[in-house]
């Protein structure tokens, strides 16, 4: 264990709106810096990170806690890796610890980490130092790729012999059922075990922390498929996987800008440019998890797709993920029958960076540009359906300026007036918020409490002793005097499981005299539901005055909750036995509803 004093000394080390906003963009709002959450989509933020609390919470997707947390979930490390990597860049020495941590479960993944980072090794060594790589070694000299290139990203060969790998891993004491699940290996109907990639120049593909994690093959004649990927493994989900960022992070943050390309070999050429801030969505659909992914390290993209019309339409479907995220998209157009990297190698990466990169189209500019594809603008019907359909795009924009811009354009292209076309976007407009307004009364309702940021409507119709509960627990989390009162009123009697479990948990904190009792909390509990509830009674602001009277007030209703229930109860019962004729027991019940009632206290206060 990592002594408590160190890891509050890692925690003030590190300023959490200075943490998050490496990765997220941040904007001042009262006490708190609001943005976009980096866990889910959304177009308005919900995301905030208060300083003085030095704690982040969503109100959307409900993710929150303190720097150490941000870092476990945003970079995916285990407790201690989150603390080992915070206190290295605060220059902290820490005590050497073994994670244990789901310690089986992790045990496994390291082992297939372990496992594809050996491979990786070995088929580099087969292209680079044996004869069975040589027709590979061949191919790459032709596609340009430089010996400093292929060492960097690790570029290696699998030779054409069906268990060259898995007798490797075997000897290795790798267990072949554990290296099937990995990804590595295969096996037959009859239980024989075979390597998965055969004879095909091997790409590493790398997490986030950069471990090798999964491999795309190429195959260097005309087999089929052309590229052969690892499937899906628990350490490799190819959705939230973007090849070269590992590499390319720094350079992406430092510009904050990112360029976005399918393939490996497009990225690895752009790199040996000196392009570096470069990532490749692997020849694979764009997904929402991958445009998360990005705003993390940049707020705005240019995609570089092939020029054919796959890539077009697939440059398309990624920027509206992209946008929807909150980046700004631009396109780069290459000439036709081009990728990038047969660009560059034809033109080098300096005509790449001025005539591509330099010249990227606005994302409006490329829709409408599309939109021109296949119509004979002459033509009075098509150039009023090209007006239309373009309108439509502007209508979607929410700058004003911007909608100013393109129909400025429109009309001067086709000579109509600009006030007209102005009116017809007004409409297109009126007519979306109609369609908004429709789709929110239907039956299967979008959430758009988590758009809004907006905590749920619910909040409100909590009974009384329910947001006491949590209105004590949230002043506890800041007040250690308070806790030793809470422990003798009400010890274990608060009525939900969820409120005595934290309570258990502040409890022991104090016992223990640690540091901060709401961090250590939080590491405490293993439920994520739990974690969330806890930061968002840790950022909860109390509106009413916090006097002994109100304090008081919430531990009577606690109390009372369970007397109270039982008095409904007997309230029940008696107009049972009254509707049964049973007088005796209706005496009964009165007499004891009557002594319920005087022991009950009331207090004239609202808990809200």
């Amino acid at each position: 264990m990592i002594p408590e004093e160190l890891i509050q000394q890692v925690r003030e080390a590190h300023d959490i709106v200075d943490v998050v906003s490496a990765y997220v963009t941040l904007r001042k709002r009262g006490k708190s810096h609001i943005g976009l959450c980096p866990f889910h989509s959304e177009k308005t933020p919900s995301f905030s990170v208060v300083q003085e609390k030095q704690f982040f919470h969503c109100f959307g997707c409900h993710a929150g806690g303190d720097v150490i947390k941000f870092i476990m979930d945003i970079e995916g490390f285990t407790y201690i890796e989150a603390v080992k990597h915070l206190a290295e860049k605060a220059g902290i020495l820490l005590p050497e610890v073994e994670d244990k941590s789901n310690n089986e479960e992790l045990a496994k993944l390291e082992r297939m980490k372990e496992a594809h980072l050996l491979t990786a090794k070995l088929y580099h060594h087969v292209l680079i130092h044996t004869k069975y790589g040589e027709n590979a070694r061949e191919y790459l000299k032709q596609r340009g790729l430089s010996k400093e290139t292929i060492q960097k990203f690790v570029i290696g060969y699998a030779p054409n012999d069906r268990h060259f790998l898995t007798e490797f891993l075997s000897r290795r004491g790798f267990d072949l059922d554990e290296m099937v699940e990995a990804g590595l290996i295969q096996k037959d109907e009859q239980n024989r075990y075979y390597d998965r990639f055969i004879h095909r120049i091997q790409f590493p593909i790398e997490d986030k922390q950069g471990k090798v994690v999964a491999f795309s093959g190429r195959t260097l004649g005309e087999g089929k498929p052309k590229y052969l990927n690892s499937p899906e493994t628990p350490i490799f989900q190819k959705s939230s996987l973007l090849f070269n960022l590992f590499r390319a992070k720094k350079q992406i943050r430092k510009n904050d800008h990112l360029i976005l390309l399918e393939g490996h070999l497009d990225a690895i050429q752009l790199c040996q440019a000196g392009i570096e801030n470069v990532v490749a969505s692997q020849g694979t659909a764009f997904t929402d998890e991958m445009a998360r992914l990005i705003r993390r390290y940049a707020s705005s993209v240019t995609i570089c797709y092939d020029s054919d019309e796959a890539g077009l339409t697939s440059a398309g479907r990624a920027a509206d993920l992209l946008i929807d995220a909150g980046i700004d998209v631009r396109v780069a157009m290459l000439p036709d029958g081009f990728d990038p990297d047969d660009y560059v190698r034809k033109f080098g990466g300096e005509s790449f960076r001025v005539k591509i990169l330099k010249e990227a189209m606005p994302i409006t500019a490329f829709r409408l540009e599309r939109l021109r594809n296949g119509k004979d603008l002459s033509d009075s019907i098509e150039q009023r359906r090209y007006v239309e359909e373009a309108l439509e795009h502007v209508s979607l924009l929410s700058s004003a300026i911007e909608r100013d811009h393109y129909i400025s354009m429109l009309s001067k292209e086709f000579h109509i007036p600009a006030e007209v076309l102005r009116q017809e976007v007004n409409k297109i407009k009126h007519r979306q918020r109609q369609r908004e307004r429709a789709r929110d009364r239907a039956a299967n309702k979008w959430n758009t409490n988590i758009d809004r940021g907006s905590q749920p409507a619910e909040k409100n119709l909590r009974p009384a002793y329910f947001k006491a509960e949590r209105k004590l627990l949230s002043l506890m989390l800041k007040d250690k005097e308070l806790i030793y009162r809470v422990m003798e009123e009400i010890g274990g009697a608060f009525n939900e499981p969820e409120h005595t479990e934290i309570a258990a948990e502040i409890y022991a904190c104090v016992h223990e005299d640690v540091p901060s009792i709401a961090t250590a909390v939080l590491h405490r509990l293993n439920d994520p539901k739990m974690q969330s509830l806890l930061t968002s009674l840790i950022m909860d602001e109390m509106d009413e005055p916090i006097t002994d009277t109100f304090i008081q007030g919430l531990i009577q209703s606690i109390l009372d909750y369970p007397k109270q229930k039982e008095l409904e109860e007997m309230i029940v019962a008696r107009q049972n036995a009254l509707e049964m004729e049973d007088f005796e027991q209706s005496r009964m019940l009165d007499k004891k509803i009557k002594e319920l009632k005087k022991q009950l206290k009331t207090y004239r206060y609202k808990i809200n």
